[in-house]
């Protein structure tokens, strides 16, 4: 098996660990908020939940560049690094890495930090499936084919932010419901 497969394997686990762990944790948080406060056992089981996320995070980006250096290596060129889906996928999981900083610095306010943390590990999950299926879907290449490098970048970022405010809306709003049912 080679270098970039082994690579891409691993990067793929690691988006799908970090994805579910992001899921479960908005799961158990609002399970644990129901009694109006987060217990010492329920503090717990978010906080591997959070380091399950940030292992992830951490072979997903190293990963990431394994996978860069591979095609690299083995198909020359820097076409490949031009991909505007490619680059809001860079940009999502750097705001990835800056969300779980700020959240163990304390300084990211919790009305955004799972919405961020939620959406970004699905954005970035499906831009990866995205890359890969593209030119196999003939309408969707047809389709992206319409738009310049920045058009689709700034495309893609937009319906990002859009879903990042979408899902804090829903989680605050759940938030508010489970705490009134108390």
């Amino acid at each position: 098996m080679s270098f970039l497969s082994i690579n891409s394997i691993a990067h793929i686990i690691s988006a799908i660990i970090g994805t579910g762990a992001a899921t479960a944790e908005e799961i158990l948080y609002f399970k644990d908020i129901r009694d109006g406060k987060i217990d010492e056992a329920e503090a717990r089981h978010l906080r591997i939940t959070y380091k399950i996320m940030h292992w992830s995070l951490i072979i997903l980006v190293l990963t990431g560049f394994g996978i860069l250096a591979g095609v690299r290596i083995k198909y020359g060129g820097t076409k490949t690094f031009y991909s505007p889906v490619l680059w809001a996928k860079y940009t999502i999981v750097l705001v990835l890495l800056a969300n779980a900083v700020l959240i163990a610095a304390r300084k990211m306010p919790m009305k955004w930090a799972g919405s961020l943390s939620l959406t970004s590990w699905y954005a970035a999950f499906a831009l990866g499936r995205i890359t890969e299926k593209t030119r196999e879907i003939k309408w969707l290449a047809d389709f992206l084919s319409k738009f310049n490098f920045v058009e689709l970048y700034l495309i893609t970022m937009v319906c990002y932010i859009l879903a990042v405010a979408i899902v804090a809306i829903i989680l605050n709003y759940l938030k508010k419901i489970i705490i009134k049912k108390q």
